[in-house]
């Protein structure tokens, strides 16, 4: 078994231990104790009798398992936490001020959160080896599930839902939120899975191919740029989903080079 499976079998074993320690309500414990052991009972499977390009593929649907487990056990009645980011993000909009050709730059941007694994992912198995592949997934999944499994603890509603927070309307604002609309529970993640997912993903690119990760990196400054700009995070969601990114790549890549 891969290493970044024995990671995404630990993560929903955690996941189904925590479920009924973060909600009182027994149905919705069961449906997530449920779906973790089943996620696990997949990443078995693909794991002894998959071949290996649909192994190397497969950590998709574990990225989309994790994202949507803890959102089942998640209370939605956000409290202090929620208040302590309105609060910071209030402090730094009165500094921050972006032009209209930035905002639509932005939004577009974001867009690319949804590619940029499977771009990555591809870019890593062709100019890289075995090993590379292993380390993106690593990173990827290791940021993505820190960021996803502390929804039930740490739960807050996008920025864009608070009274005073909304975005200005613009046609590719509409289009994000119409992709949000029907792929997210619309809950916020601390921090940003988005970012912090596609910045780990830049940094492994980068290992690789200096100009690919190049590219990469630019991409998942936008993504953060688009995730404030349109109001999808608060500025400490990105910030520390930028931090959580880099420091998991790096720390992955000093850990499997020595």
């Amino acid at each position: 078994m891969l290493v970044f499976e024995q990671l995404s079998i630990g993560y929903f074993a955690a996941l189904g231990v925590a479920a009924p320690f973060a909600s009182t309500r027994g149905h919705c414990v069961r449906r997530a104790m449920l779906a973790a052991a089943a996620t696990i009972l997949l990443v078995v499977l693909v794991s002894r009798f998959a071949t290996e390009g649909v192994r190397i593929w497969a950590p998709h649907l574990y990225l989309v398992a994790g994202y949507w487990i803890p959102a089942l056990v998640a209370t939605r009645t956000p409290g202090r936490f929620e208040s302590w980011l309105r609060a910071s993000d209030a402090k730094w909009a009165r500094r921050v001020s972006l032009s209209r050709e930035v905002l639509h730059a932005a939004e577009a941007a974001y867009l690319f959160c949804y590619p940029i694994v499977p771009l990555g992912l591809l870019t890593v198995a062709t100019l890289g080896g075995d090993l590379d592949v292993q380390r993106f997934w690593l990173a990827v999944l290791a940021t993505a599930f820190f960021s996803y499994g502390s929804l039930p603890w740490l739960l807050s509603r996008p920025p864009r839902f608070a009274a005073g927070c909304t975005p200005e309307t613009i046609a590719i604002h509409r289009l994000n939120e119409w992709v949000l609309g029907r792929i997210s529970h619309q809950l916020n993640t601390f921090p940003s899975g988005h970012v912090a997912v596609s910045t780990a993903a830049a940094v492994i690119v980068l290992s690789v191919s200096t100009p690919a990760g190049i590219a990469f990196l630019i991409a998942a400054g936008g993504i953060a740029l688009g995730a404030v700009a349109g109001r999808y995070h608060y500025v400490a969601d990105v910030v520390w989903g930028a931090v959580l990114g880099s420091i998991s790549a790096l720390l992955l890549l000093a850990w499997t080079s020595g």
